[in-house]
């Protein structure tokens, strides 16, 4: 977890950027990590959805 971190684009929309051996290990394997963030008066919920890149999906070497 310390080698992430959640930032946001210039519309406001979260994403998040990998750094280390867990940007290497994302990489090796192709996938992309997305996140959503909500708030509420005194509770924050975030969820992270990580899935195969679409040119690995189709067998696409890259």
């Amino acid at each position: 977890w310390r080698s992430c971190e959640i930032l946001n684009e210039r519309s406001g929309k979260p994403f998040i950027r990998l750094h280390g051996e867990m940007a290497a290990w994302f990489a090796e394997r192709n996938l992309v990590a997305h996140v959503t963030v909500t708030d509420e008066t005194d509770y924050v919920a975030s969820f992270v959805v990580v899935e195969t890149a679409p040119a690995a999906a189709a067998g696409v070497a890259t």
